[in-house]
């Protein structure tokens, strides 16, 4: 597995980008030092210059996918800014300023979406950590602290929030019963914190040059060797089985252990923010000379008996038979986000359809359209079983019928990874892990498949 990656065509910007975010639709949102906010397709063209903030913006996000359907309408696109003055700009899509606070006294270093999209985390120059409501409304000063906030992030179940106080890192709950948790994380200014809601797990990375991947209760489960080079920014892939870190003019992939998968050289120096697509199959980076970046996922590998496939490019991917040493290489006009090779019949799912493959006629698949990201898809001897964010789980025929939406009150499809969902001819299972509290006492629900 590697990451591709390209610059965008040009450089728009005429300062250092400060943060990049990904939106619902798939278009990618760029702030810096210009006091502009462009807006840019997959392939890294500019789609639009939205309009201008009157300060230099720190940092950006666009409102969770994870949470996209417990909104409607226009009210679920929006994005959020922040700013060196110490103000927060709420926008929608076109970049229409639907709210603005003076939230801090000074810079506002960081800001983030809570998990389930109800609240904004802030941190501050001044030292303070705030929570807001979406709309801008004051919730609550969550921290206060003597050194500057550069980086936090939101606990899976939106309870808790996780920032960086100079080397420590801190866990505090909005529940008084609920001790604050806190340890020595780095030797140095911690610059970047992830906490990812499908693995809970953490990782965080700073100025000693050094990245380090936590469970929840603070144990180190990995840290990599020195660079000479801070590192700048951490992101999660949204289902938890890797993530980027990036340093000067350097992108690494690491998966969730911490190991290293791929490294890529840039020209575009600190990469100062990392998001990734809400598919998981392209990220892009803020690049400190002006430039946006963009990577995507390719060389993913998947092997059944005689066969393998084999991602070779954005919308490539090469069959393999290992028996009669005959290649097929499929072309889509789409990205390919998700594929898999199981019971004889191959998957594949784009940004906009879902192909079904026998293996034994890889020239004439069934195709079913997509609306959503696809995060998840099972095989078994009858039926295929795709999860995205929105819908949540579908079930099809390998004819490209569907059957069934099993629904589950209070399932989080986003929370569901490979190891806790399985299929059987009549029978769907998974385990409910939407919430964090309670992971000793999961439920493993069942539905049955009718035809």
């Amino acid at each position: 597995m590697r990451i591709t990656v390209f610059k965008a065509e040009n450089t728009t910007h005429k300062g250092l980008v400060a943060a990049v975010g990904w939106n619902v639709t798939s278009d990618l949102y760029s702030c810096g030092d210009d006091y502009a906010i462009w807006c840019w397709n997959r392939d890294g063209k500019p789609i639009l210059k939205l309009e201008n903030i009157d300060s230099i913006s720190t940092d950006l996000q666009c409102y969770p996918l994870t949470s996209h359907w417990n909104r409607t309408g226009s009210g679920s696109d929006i994005f959020v800014v922040s700013c060196i003055d110490g103000s927060l700009h709420i926008s929608n899509r076109t970049g229409k300023e639907e709210k603005r606070v003076q939230a801090h006294a000074g810079s506002i270093l960081c800001v983030r979406w809570s998990t389930d999209g109800s609240a904004l985390a802030t941190g501050g120059e001044d030292g303070i950590v705030k929570i807001w409501s979406c709309s801008g409304m004051l919730r609550s000063t969550l921290a206060q602290s003597p050194c500057p906030i550069y980086a936090l992030a939101w606990s899976p179940s939106s309870d808790q929030v996780l920032f960086a106080c100079q080397g420590r890192l801190i866990i505090k709950s909005f529940q008084s019963s609920i001790k604050e948790s806190h340890w020595d994380g780095h030797n140095g200014l911690i610059l970047a914190v992830d906490w990812n809601y499908a693995s809970n797990l953490l990782t965080s990375g700073g100025e000693d040059g050094v990245y380090k991947v936590w469970d929840y209760h603070g144990r180190m489960i990995y840290q990599s060797s020195k660079i000479d080079d801070s590192i700048t920014s951490v992101a999660w892939c949204p289902s938890g089985e890797f993530f980027a870190v990036g340093s000067f003019n350097t992108l690494w992939l690491c998966d969730k252990t911490g190991w290293v998968l791929w490294k890529e050289k840039l020209s575009a120096g600190s990469v100062l923010r990392i998001s990734w697509s809400n598919d998981g199959a392209q990220l892009a980076g803020a690049g400190a000379n002006g430039f946006v970046v963009f990577g995507q996922i390719v060389d993913r590998k998947l092997e059944w008996l005689k066969l393998s496939a084999t991602l070779r490019g954005c919308g490539h991917l090469r069959v393999y038979d290992m028996v009669t040493n005959n290649t097929t290489d499929l072309e889509f006009c789409d990205r390919v986000v998700q594929f898999r090779l199981e019971f004889r019949h191959l998957i594949v799912a784009t940004t906009n359809q879902c192909y079904i493959y026998s293996v034994s006629n890889l020239n004439a698949p069934h195709v079913i359209d997509v609306k959503y990201a696809i995060i998840l898809i099972k095989l078994c001897q009858r039926y295929f079983m795709i999860i995205d964010s929105f819908v949540g789980l579908q079930l099809f025929t390998y004819d490209g019928r569907h059957l069934s939406s099993p629904k589950c009150q209070g399932l989080r499809p986003e929370f569901l990874l490979e190891r806790n969902v399985a299929i059987s001819t009549d029978t769907v299972a998974f385990i409910d892990t939407s919430d964090h509290r309670c992971r000793l006492s999961t439920r493993l629900l069942s539905y049955q498949v009718h035809n």
